[in-house]
């Protein structure tokens, strides 16, 4: 027995109404998460091709190779408060690098707000270490930070621990240089991926009910092409979730 107009509805809505209580579930779900970005850039050094070798860097009366900068992302990504009193005292939020590496300035760059209180400063005996500090961060708070030190590229640690985060920082430095390029290919992969379902759904069809197929099953093409692109653009909302926020942009 083929099913009616109004089953096939039925069954549309009913579908639909799932995906949608599924998402606001997640977006509803209370996350404690502080995440962080972070990528290196030398400024000068000897193997740049404009620093003839006569030229030599000093920094604390000795030679240096090269002098690096590392832009830090650090913000609440989840949407619980993250107090000052919920870092643990005896592993507060710090970025190190190796032993070899000494940190000459860390800076704030940008702040989402001066009521967060951020700040950053050196720590202490231990030259290759910065401490972060903050009163407070809401939802998305958060800070850019610079830090130029000696050596080359090296990517440093961002260690701490939060209370209520068993499994520590969270990483996402990758999405920041590569987020552009996997939209492009989610979108691109999205559009074949749909378009090979309605081919194999067209000639399922066709085998079953006959050719041409009827005008229900138009109907059914249609959700699932609305289907499709709901889940194209939460997946993107997700994906750009995963960035620091716009406000951090330096």
């Amino acid at each position: 027995m083929n099913p009616s107009t109004w089953e096939i509805v039925s069954t549309m809505v009913g579908l639909t109404g799932i995906g949608f209580a599924f998402f606001f579930y997640i977006k509803m779900k209370k996350k404690r998460e502080l995440s962080y970005q972070l990528y290196t850039t030398s400024l000068i050094g000897k193997k740049s091709r404009e620093i003839p070798e006569a030229v030599t860097l000093t920094f604390s009366d000795r030679e240096i190779p090269q002098i690096t900068k590392t832009t830090l992302y650090l913000w609440n990504s989840g949407n619980e408060t993250i107090d000052r009193r919920d870092i643990v005292e005896y592993d507060p939020i710090r970025i190190m690098y190796p032993k070899d590496v000494e940190i000459i300035q860390p800076k704030i760059m940008k702040k989402t707000r001066d009521i967060n209180k951020v700040s950053i400063e050196f720590g202490g005996d231990e030259l290759n270490k910065a401490f972060i500090f903050f009163e407070y961060l809401d939802k998305n708070d958060g800070a850019a930070f610079e830090i130029q030190h000696t050596g080359e590229n090296q990517i440093p640690e961002v260690l701490g621990s939060v209370k209520g985060m068993r499994k520590g920082l969270v990483n996402k430095s990758d999405i920041i240089e590569n987020n552009k390029k996997l939209q492009e290919n989610y979108y691109r992969g999205t559009i074949i991926v749909t378009l090979l379902a309605l081919l194999a759904m067209i000639i399922s069809i066709g085998l079953v009910m006959g050719l041409p197929p009827s005008w229900k099953f138009y109907l059914w093409v249609i959700f699932v092409m609305i289907v499709t692109i709901g889940a194209a653009w939460l997946t993107s909302i997700i994906i750009l979730r995963k960035q620091h926020p716009k406000k951090l942009d330096i």
